[in-house]
């Protein structure tokens, strides 16, 4: 995996990785026998009160110049985050969540970890302009600017030692699982995201200095709400 890594400038694809890597994983992954099964208990899903119309993403350029995050809103969103982690821990077990901080009040800039309901300061890589928008392959706004980043990452090399190349498609799944209950809980907290869809996975790792083996295979811009006038039209 980290062989096949390259700098998404030099792809076409939306997507930090070429695809004919996918192409070997899918191939890989078909010749293996491994045996995975991961349940989720009826009792503990629970329904999210939100208006999922409001799901829709304003665009990156408008979460760069949101607001900054209330202090209150960045606790509840953490607490809610990691109530789900335990709710559905067959699905969150091996998944490692990150939140790095650019705008909130009160709250220090850097990179943090959730640990039992809280953050939990990593460090502070700052924020570089061009290093920023190097991260993005389309490069159409800077999220060094925008309020909150989650990255979403796994141990890799752990999984796919124990299930094969299969292990890589399995922590796919999961980060996907808990990506989409990350953007339910934004709802409830009134929060927007926006989807990336291709960055520089290899140079988010590298800039943000995460100590370990662990791989990132998400990031989620995210910042205070702005509701859209979806009748509104202007030329």
């Amino acid at each position: 995996i980290k062989k096949e890594r390259v700098d998404s400038e030099l792809t076409k694809d939306m997507d930090a990785f070429p695809l004919p890597f996918y192409k070997e994983i899918e191939l890989a992954a078909i010749d293996e026998k491994f045996s995975f099964e991961s349940r989720i208990e009826m009792s503990k899903v629970r329904k999210f009160n939100v208006d999922l119309s409001n799901r829709v993403s304003p665009g990156g350029a408008q979460l760069s110049t949101s607001k900054p995050l209330e202090k209150k809103i960045l606790v509840m969103f953490t607490e809610k985050i990691s109530t789900l982690l335990n709710q559905y821990n067959d699905f969150s077990q091996g998944i490692e969540i990150y939140i790095k901080v650019n705008n909130a009040t009160d709250v220090k800039t850097g990179i943090y970890c959730i640990k039992g309901g809280k953050l939990e300061y990593l460090n502070n890589i700052g924020s570089d302009e061009k290093l920023n928008k190097k991260l993005l392959t389309k490069k159409n706004f800077n999220i060094g600017v925008i309020p909150i980043l989650i990255y979403v990452g796994a141990n890799l090399e752990t999984h796919m030692k124990e299930n094969g190349t299969g292990g890589f498609k399995i922590m796919q799944i999961k980060v996907g699982f808990i990506s989409q209950l990350i953007s339910l809980v934004c709802l409830e907290c009134q929060l927007n995201t926006h989807p990336i869809l291709g960055y520089d996975a290899k140079l988010l790792e590298d800039v943000s200095k995460i100590k370990g083996e662990v791989m990132l295979l998400n990031l989620i811009p995210i910042s205070p709400q702005k509701i859209l006038d979806r009748f509104e039209i202007k030329f």
